[in-house]
Parts: C-alpha cells; sequence; structure tokens
C-alpha cells in the first residue's frame, strides 16, 4: 500500500498486490499516482506485507515492512515563496 500526501493538502493512496510471489525472486514494480499540473508529493507511507516461511517450518507467518518519508519541494517553487 502506498499512501501520499500532495502539495495543496489532498492524499491519495494506492493497493497494488504482487501476482508472483516466488521466492528468491527480483520483483520490479512501478506505482504511478497522477496529480494535477503544478502539484507534489510531500511525504508518504509504503507499506509491504507478506509471508514468510521460518527455515524448514511448515507455518507461513506474516511479515510487514513501513517505510515513511517525505520529498524536497521543487526548486521552483522555493524560488517563487522568497
Amino acid at each position: 500500500m502506498f499512501k501520499r500526501s500532495l502539495s495543496y493538502g489532498a492524499r491519495s493512496r494506492v493497493i497494488k498486490g504482487i501476482k508472483d510471489g516466488t521466492s528468491n525472486t527480483l520483483r520490479e514494480e512501478r506505482i504511478e499516482l497522477p496529480a494535477p499540473a503544478g502539484a507534489f508529493a510531500r511525504d508518504f507511507t509504503l507499506t509491504l506485507r507478506g509471508k514468510w516461511r521460518l527455515g524448514n517450518a511448515a507455518k507461513l507467518v506474516d511479515v510487514k515492512a513501513v517505510k515513511k518519508g517525505s520529498f524536497q519541494a521543487p526548486t521552483d517553487l522555493v524560488e517563487r515563496k522568497k
């Protein structure tokens, strides 16, 4: 799940499933969220969820990782505010 907030206050969220969960397979997926002209993303939260088999265990364990961050304002926007 990917959440973001935009410069003008709007928030958006996308949930995207990965079809092939084969172990040790490199996955490269892109999530694109449209935005109006002149808007930019201020911050984001990326949540990855999955299942993991520990060693030779028969049972799958739920795993989750969360990454939060923010983006710098575009240079031309900073210049306009001065």
